[in-house]
């Protein structure tokens, strides 16, 4: 809602305080939404490493989004050390999660 606006001021801020708190209890689309804000900027600092260990962590729970991106990541050396191989299984994972 904060995101969006609805019902109450948009806001940046709160948007990445309620993301973080369901991503913390291991919420793959609050985390892969987190890692976005991290990216971007949005509510956060912008920064690759905690928007690359937000991915990672929905990676991990195999969010197909958060796998690509993650690949792209590592393809673009931003956030991680750049490393071809880890971009291509990432992305190897992101498009066998794809149905």
């Amino acid at each position: 809602m904060f995101d969006l606006g609805r019902g109450m001021a948009q806001s940046g801020v709160e948007t990445a305080r309620w993301y973080r708190k369901a991503a913390d209890q291991g919420h793959a689309d609050a985390q892969h939404y987190l890692g976005t804000m991290f990216f971007e900027g949005r509510g956060v600092a912008q920064s690759g490493v905690e928007t690359a260990r937000w991915y990672r962590k929905a990676a991990d729970q195999g969010h197909a989004d958060a796998q690509h991106y993650l690949g792209t990541m590592f393809f673009e050396g931003r956030g991680v050390a750049q490393s071809d191989t880890e971009a291509a299984r990432w992305f190897r994972k992101a498009a066998g999660a794809v149905s």
